[in-house]
């Protein structure tokens, strides 16, 4: 979403400018998780498939245990319809964060699109219970909060 409002407003020219300056901070700082992640996403918004999972997987070396980094991985190979790779992924990032909403429901994703639908079922099951968890403690922790509130509201009405 957020590059897509970033996108309208650049020109392919810009677009090659910020890739080249990727480039050149990777090349100042090559085991910088961060720079890999973004630029991973960066490349994954253009199209550049193969890029973005490289990049992805150079931040997973550095740091293997993120469960986010797994996440985004899953999601690129599902995209790429690599769902048995893709399944290994969401399942190291649900071992790292068993917690990991976005995990659950993209593996719950993965194992519908290939038929396993009890299996999905479950870990959507997971998702719901952890994302009504979550929306509990927000309101317990900012009940005063008007855009808490107007999560939660939104949450609890589905």
């Amino acid at each position: 979403e957020r590059m897509k409002r970033v996108k309208t407003h650049l020109t392919p020219a810009d677009l090659d400018m910020v890739e080249q300056n990727y480039r050149m901070a990777l090349e100042n700082s090559p085991d910088d998780w961060i720079l890999h992640d973004n630029f991973a996403e960066f490349n994954k918004e253009r199209g550049n498939y193969e890029e973005a999972l490289a990049h992805w997987r150079i931040a997973l070396e550095i740091v293997p245990d993120y469960a986010d980094l797994n996440n985004n991985l899953g999601v690129l190979l599902s995209y790429k319809g690599r769902f048995d790779e893709a399944i290994n992924y969401f399942s190291e990032a649900l071992r790292i964060n068993p917690y990991l909403i976005e995990a659950h429901t993209n593996l719950g994703l993965v194992l519908n699109k290939i038929g396993k639908k009890d299996e999905a079922n479950k870990h959507f099951s997971q998702a719901e219970r952890l994302r009504f968890v979550a929306t509990v403690e927000m309101i317990t922790l900012a009940p005063e909060s008007p855009a808490i509130l107007m999560i939660s509201v939104r949450f609890l009405s589905k």
